[in-house]
C-alpha cells in the first residue's frame, strides 16, 4: 500500500512538473508587461510565429458576447461559395432575435445578399443578420449552434459551446480566450473572412423592401473618423462585443512592419453613456507593449547547411549536409541574443536552443530539397522552463548521388550479415563439420577391418602349423 501511495505521488509530482515549464518560460523569456488591465482575462498571440506572449486567464471560461460572430461568418463563408446570392428574411429567424440587441433594421420578407448580411454581421454587429443567416445555412438556429460547436471542436476548442450565432448572453455560451484565439486565427486564413474582418463601413444594396443601409465599425480601433482616443493606426482588423455579464470585450489584429500580433480582451469595464470602453484601452496598451518590447527576429536561413547525418551507399560522403526548408522566425525581446545553438544530449543548456529531429542515416541518392525531419525552435531558461518558439522542416541541402558498388558491396553485408542467414550458415557449417566428422569416422573404421582380418588368418595359420 505504502509503495502504491509514493507510486502515486511521484506520478503526480512528474506530472505537475511537465505542466509548470510553459507557464514559467513565458515569464521568463517575455516578461509580464507593466500594465494594469480593466479586462479580467487577455491573450495576445503573435501571428508570425503562433506564440503566445501574454497571458491572463487564457483557460478560464469567459462570455464571448458578439465575438461569436466570428465563427458565425467563418460557418457562412464556408458553406456558401456565393456571397452574391440573395436570400429570403424569414418570420421564424426574426423571431429569434432578442428585441435589445443590436440590429440592422432587417425586414420579413426582404431579399438580401449573403453578402451584405455579412457586412452587416461584422460591421453593425447586426444580430437579426446572424439569424436569418444562421437560419439559411443549417435550416434553423438551434441546428446551426451545432454546426458551431462542431466546427470548435474539430479545431481543438476544449473550452467552448455555442447555443447561438449572435452572442446573445446565455449561460451555456461559452468560451476561453485560448480557444477563440484559434477560431480567430483559423479563420483570418480566409481572405473573405479578412476583408470583412476589416472593415471600416458597410453599404448594403436596395432592397425589394429597404433603401441602402449604411453603417460604420463598432471597433474604433480601426475608424480615423469615429474612433477618436481608440484610433489606432496600427490595428488592422476586429470585433467588438458587449453584454451586461460578458462586460466589454474586443477581439483584433494589428500588424507593425512586420510584425502582427492577434490581441484577445474580455470582461473589460465601458460606460456607453460616457463613451468609454477599456477594451480598447487594453488592447492599445498590449500592442504598444509588443512592437516596443518585442522583435520578429529571423534564427535560421535556408541559405547554408545547418545539420548533417550519416549517408549510406555513396563514395566518399560519409555525412550529408541538411538545411532547412524555408527561413525561420521567432518572437524575441528586443535585444536579446538571437544565437542558436544546438541542445546538448542531458538537456541542461539554456537559452536560445535548437532540437533536430532527423533519422541517424539516409540513403543515396539525396536530392537538395528532400524532406529530413523537423527542427524546433526554443527558449530554456536557467529553471529548465521551455518556451517552444517555431519549427521548421528540415530537408537535404546538397545533392549526392548513389554509388553503384558501395550500394552492392553494402547490401551483400547487410545480407550476410542479417540474423536469419547468420541462423542458416551457421545450421549449414555444423552440418558440414558433423558430416565431415562422421565421413572420417566411417573412414577410420573401414581402415581397421582389413588389418583385424590379416591377423585372424595369420593367428589361424599359426594353429594349423603347430598341430602339425
Amino acid at each position: 500500500m505504502c509503495k502504491r501511495f509514493f507510486s502515486i505521488l511521484l506520478a503526480l509530482t512528474l506530472l505537475f512538473a511537465v505542466a509548470l515549464p510553459a507557464f514559467n518560460a513565458q515569464a521568463a523569456l517575455f516578461e509580464k508587461p507593466d500594465i494594469t488591465l480593466s479586462s479580467s482575462h487577455a491573450l495576445v498571440v503573435n501571428l508570425n510565429t503562433g506564440v503566445e506572449v501574454f497571458g491572463s486567464g487564457a483557460d478560464e471560461t469567459v462570455f464571448p458576447a458578439s465575438t461569436t460572430k466570428i465563427l458565425t461568418a467563418v460557418l457562412v463563408i464556408e458553406a456558401c461559395p456565393d456571397l452574391e446570392e440573395k436570400i429570403d428574411v424569414t418570420k421564424s429567424a426574426m423571431n429569434r432575435v432578442d428585441l435589445y440587441s443590436s440590429q440592422a433594421g432587417l425586414l420579413v420578407g426582404e431579399h438580401i445578399s449573403i453578402r451584405d448580411l455579412l457586412g452587416l454581421l461584422m460591421v453593425k454587429s447586426a444580430c437579426d443578420a446572424a439569424s436569418v443567416l444562421a437560419e439559411h445555412v443549417a435550416g434553423s438556429e438551434e441546428a446551426f449552434a451545432e454546426l458551431m460547436n462542431a466546427k470548435a471542436q474539430e479545431l481543438g476548442c476544449t473550452g467552448t459551446h455555442f447555443v447561438n450565432s449572435s452572442g446573445t448572453h446565455d449561460v451555456n455560451h461559452y468560451t476561453t480566450p485560448r480557444d477563440m484565439s484559434v477560431i480567430t486565427q483559423y479563420a483570418l486564413k480566409s481572405p473573405a473572412f479578412i476583408e470583412f474582418f476589416s472593415m471600416k463601413q458597410v453599404q448594403t444594396s436596395e432592397t425589394n423592401l429597404s433603401k441602402k443601409r449604411f453603417f460604420s465599425t463598432t471597433n474604433y480601433l480601426i475608424d480615423a473618423n469615429r474612433g477618436g482616443k481608440y484610433y489606432y493606426k496600427f490595428a488592422t482588423g476586429g470585433k467588438t462585443g458587449t453584454t451586461t455579464p460578458a462586460g466589454r470585450c474586443l477581439v483584433s489584429t494589428a500588424q507593425k512592419g512586420e510584425a502582427e500580433y492577434l490581441c484577445l480582451v474580455f470582461g473589460a469595464d465601458g460606460d456607453s453613456a460616457k463613451g468609454t470602453n477599456k477594451a480598447f484601452d487594453d488592447t492599445i496598451a498590449l500592442y504598444k507593449w509588443c512592437f516596443e518590447k518585442l522583435s520578429v527576429v529571423k534564427i535560421a536561413s535556408n541559405e547554408g547547411a545547418q545539420f548533417e547525418t550519416k549517408l549510406r551507399y555513396a563514395w566518399n560522403h560519409d555525412y550529408v549536409t541538411l538545411t532547412v526548408s524555408d527561413d525561420v522566425y521567432a518572437i524575441m525581446p528586443t535585444g536579446a541574443d538571437a544565437t542558436v545553438n544546438r541542445d546538448d544530449a542531458e538537456g541542461t543548456a539554456t537559452g536560445l536552443l535548437v532540437s533536430a529531429d532527423i533519422p541517424d542515416h539516409l540513403d543515396a541518392p539525396v536530392a537538395q530539397g528532400d524532406p529530413a525531419g523537423t527542427a524546433t525552435y526554443f527558449y530554456r531558461d536557467e529553471d529548465g522552463s521551455v518556451t517552444t518558439l517555431a519549427t521548421g522542416s528540415i530537408v537535404v541541402y546538397e545533392s549526392v548521388d548513389r554509388n553503384f558498388f558501395a550500394f552492392i558491396f553494402t547490401k551483400i553485408g547487410a545480407f550476410f550479415s542479417s540474423t536469419p542467414v547468420l541462423i542458416i550458415f551457421i545450421v549449414l557449417v555444423t552440418g558440414l563439420v558433423g558430416f565431415i566428422v562422421y565421413r572420417l569416422i566411417i573412414r577410420s573404421r573401414t581402415r581397421r577391418r582389413p588389418a583385424f582380418r590379416r591377423h585372424k588368418r595369420m593367428k589361424a595359420n599359426y594353429r594349423r602349423s603347430f598341430r602339425r
